[in-house]
């Protein structure tokens, strides 16, 4: 019966030899190959299926190492980039209105005062530069100069003498080539010669016509008296003599004479004070001229050093 059963084992043990092949000698040392175990640790790759019956090795390619769900790739800069700084922003302000503040900013503004102008002068020295200036550098240039047995020029340097020979009651004058003036002031700058008596005279002709026998005339004398008449082809006497402060009296002595012309009205100033005004429509416009006369003095003479006029503005349209 034993002798029976080990020949059976025999017999399997030989018929499982030959259908396996060569057989391999199981060992603790040796690791046994588990597709379960190949699968945790590779990837098998599918290969196309040949029209050999043999049947091709599986490939395995070890997997792609996964980045961690932290971790960020870092690139490295261009060399050509430029860093850019970015901009800094300031702070925002916090801006608190006081009641001071409010009450400046809510409040009416006060009107501006009206800006003096030169349309509302009442007075020469209001008047700013002067629109002429003939400091009688050459006398000759803008006056009509000729010598007869009435006035007799003499030019120097700077100034033009008015010399007149013989006494009388008549007053001559020196007419301007400058252009007709209406509504101006023009001022002379006088000085007396060496003798000065009495109604010796001297002073401006104003609005006057270019026939020598019109105008308006404003004198003053060597014993400080004014006389303000209109001549055309008779006298209107518009002022008659009288004394005033304003005049420097006698010889070498400095005048300043000048005649504000403002439609109908009239005005004689003297060293810058008003001494006088009168009313005449009679002339609206003309030129002006140096006027001259000797009642005491043979010979009196009396210097121009300048002439000077301004135009008056005219005052706005609506006022």
């Amino acid at each position: 019966m034993n002798l029976h059963r080990i020949l059976l084992w025999l017999v399997l043990v030989l018929g499982l030899t030959a259908c396996s092949g060569q057989a391999v000698p199981a060992s603790d040392n040796t690791p046994y190959y588990t597709p379960a175990a190949a699968e945790s640790t590779a990837t098998v790759t599918p290969t196309a299926v040949s029209t050999n019956t043999a049947t091709a090795a599986p490939t395995i390619v070890s997997p792609s190492p996964t980045l961690a769900p932290t971790d960020t790739p870092v690139l490295a800069p261009e060399p050509s980039a430029t860093p850019v700084a970015s901009p800094t922003v300031p702070p925002t302000a916090t801006f608190t209105v006081t009641p001071t503040l409010l009450a400046i900013l809510t409040a009416t503004p006060s009107p501006l005062p009206p800006t003096p102008t030169a349309a509302l002068a009442t007075h020469p020295d209001e008047l700013g530069p002067p629109d002429m200036v003939d400091p009688m550098d050459i006398p000759g240039k803008h006056w009509y100069l000729w010598g007869n047995a009435y006035v007799r020029p003499q030019v120097r340097p700077g100034v033009l003498g008015l010399i007149v020979p013989k006494t009388s009651n008549v007053t001559y004058w020196i007419r301007s080539n400058y252009p007709p003036l209406q509504d101006a002031y023009v001022q002379a700058i006088f000085k007396t010669g060496d003798v000065c008596h009495h109604k010796d005279r001297y002073g401006l002709v104003v609005r006057a016509s270019e026939k020598y026998d019109e105008g308006i005339f404003v004198l003053i004398s060597c014993d400080g008296m004014y006389k303000i008449f209109r001549w055309n082809s008779g006298l209107k006497i518009l002022h008659d003599w009288e004394r005033t402060p304003a005049i420097h009296t006698g010889r070498r002595q400095i005048n300043r004479v000048g005649v504000w012309m403002e439609g109908p009205t009239l005005r004689l100033y003297v060293n810058g004070s008003q001494v006088a005004e009168v009313q005449d429509d009679h002339f609206t416009e003309g030129v002006f001229g140096l006027a001259v006369g000797a009642d005491a003095t043979p010979g009196f003479t009396v210097y121009v050093d300048e002439v000077a006029y301004w135009i008056l503005p005219k005052p706005a349209q609506g006022k």
